[in-house]
């Protein structure tokens, strides 16, 4: 292997099917579909048939690891093979997370390219013979690393960036940490004053707990659909959602309207706990690049079933929400204010917990 250039990528087999905890049920079935099962082996059949009765699950993490790339990230390094990754914002296939620490832990000649949209968005372009931006930076990647071309590729910078929801603006950076935003932490608060909603609060705001209904789902999805809702958000026009609060989903609220798109969300599951147990959780959301429009609010909404993931709820049970004293409740973001030349002014980006 003397170079790669992998689109639509993955680096962690394990969290893009099981994040924490979760089943990616419809990502699962989705590839299932795609390549068929007519021939698989017997190990291969029994895990399907296992992931989606959820059981013997460390069977299917052990497996996944072999099949990972950032399980053999110290040997790619030792040979600096240069690799090239492009990922999607809003990807529903596989994990991003993992694709970025994947980036990270790279010390040879790297490229991450993220995208608006979903898994295959753009290079299908590329496919169709059309120009894409993955596909024409993977010839120019290739054609530098394999036949010695002096095109720039590896002056330009190591991050390339589109922000939601503009494809025509790019993003160079020297590397990750360059391009992350500072983080910002929004207390969680009490509903007040008869409203079910809580508030983001600039203080702690302890003491308090609620409950919602388990196994209820709401009109708030990770995506409408696997890919092709992702595919209109390349063409500007991304799922409108009715804001009716209460996996964790981080939207843009338009007060006026009432409407709300969706930045960002990821599932947790909590396994084998038993029933009246508290316990501290920490969810790391997906990547997001996303400019914020003066007037519009943040809205964290909290579901506990969403249709692209599987769940271990037992319907007709509550989940019960606390912010305990010492222990406030937050939702921490990178955010910044951008020059008044790039308004609107607020750019949140990176991994939201």
């Amino acid at each position: 292997m003397k170079a790669v250039a992998a689109q639509s990528a993955w680096a962690d087999l394990t969290r893009s099917l099981y994040e924490n905890g979760t089943r990616h049920l419809a990502a699962f079935e989705a590839l299932a579909a795609l390549f068929g099962e007519d021939r698989l082996s017997d190990e291969t059949r029994q895990i399907f048939e296992d992931f989606r009765a959820n059981k013997n699950i460390k069977h299917m993490i052990d497996v996944g690891a072999i099949r990972s790339p950032i399980s053999y990230v110290e040997r790619l390094n030792a040979r600096r093979v240069p690799v090239f990754l492009g990922t999607y914002w809003h990807e529903t296939i596989f994990s991003v997370p993992a694709v970025v620490e994947f980036f990270n832990q790279l010390t040879g000649p790297r490229r991450l390219l993220v995208q608006i949209g979903d898994h295959g968005g753009d290079e299908i372009l590329g496919f169709l013979g059309g120009w894409s931006r993955p596909t024409a930076t993977t010839f120019r990647w290739l054609d530098h690393h394999l036949q010695g071309k002096d095109n720039g590729i590896d002056q330009d910078g190591n991050v390339h960036t589109e922000y939601m929801h503009n494809l025509f603006d790019l993003r160079k950076s020297n590397g990750w940490q360059s391009y992350v935003q500072p983080t910002r932490r929004f207390c969680l608060d009490q509903p007040r004053g008869g409203s079910t909603d809580g508030a983001l609060a600039s203080r702690p705001a302890t003491g308090w707990t609620t409950t919602i209904q388990a196994g209820v789902d709401t009109p708030a999805h990770v995506a409408e659909q696997l890919v092709q809702t992702c595919v209109l958000e390349r063409l500007g026009a991304p799922a409108i959602y009715d804001t009716a609060t209460i996996v964790a989903h981080l939207f843009d609220v338009d007060p006026g309207r009432a409407k709300g798109k969706i930045i960002t969300g990821a599932p947790y599951t909590l396994l084998n706990d038993r029933e009246g147990e508290a316990r501290a959780i920490d969810i790391q959301l997906q990547p997001a690049d996303y400019r914020i429009a003066a007037g519009h609010q943040l809205a964290l909404v909290i579901d506990t079933r969403d249709r692209l993931f599987g769940d271990a709820t037992v319907d007709g049970s509550q989940v019960e929400f606390a912010s305990p004293n010492g222990a406030a409740s937050y939702l921490e973001l990178p955010l910044a204010d951008l020059p008044d030349a790039e308004q609107p002014p607020y750019s949140a980006g990176n991994s939201p917990e």
